[in-house]
């Protein structure tokens, strides 16, 4: 269905975002309140390890589309309502493009700090 893609789409940047937390700075938040405190984690620059990897507005995007894939895991299908899949639908269109802005930043200020 579009709101397991919708879904989808938030899990496949957060899986990217746990891989930068696990590789560079080793943080892997872990409990009820981890998903939140990955993203506002790679909305932080980590000092002598690595830049902000997400904007704040990349990570606000994040945080509406967590809420939703929520929903959309806990089979709460029969809460969704048709407004609601679609403004989700609108947030993922924008969290795309947000994000692979927000990527190319992080990796070329890795590049630049790490050269060669």
């Amino acid at each position: 269905s579009l709101a397991d893609g919708i879904a989808a789409i938030y899990t496949g940047v957060e899986s990217i975002l746990e891989a930068v937390g696990n590789e560079i700075d080793e943080y892997s938040p872990r409990g009820g309140g981890a998903h939140t405190e990955l993203v506002d984690g790679m909305a932080v620059a980590v000092e002598g390890l690595r830049p902000a990897v997400l904007s704040e507005a990349t990570r606000a995007l994040m945080h509406e589309l967590r809420k939703f894939r929520h929903v959309v895991r806990h089979k709460y299908a029969l809460q969704l309502k048709r407004r609601d899949v679609g403004r989700n639908f609108v947030l993922a269109k924008r969290l795309l493009p947000a994000f692979e802005r927000d990527w190319r930043r992080f990796v070329r200020a890795m590049l630049e700090e790490n050269p060669g």
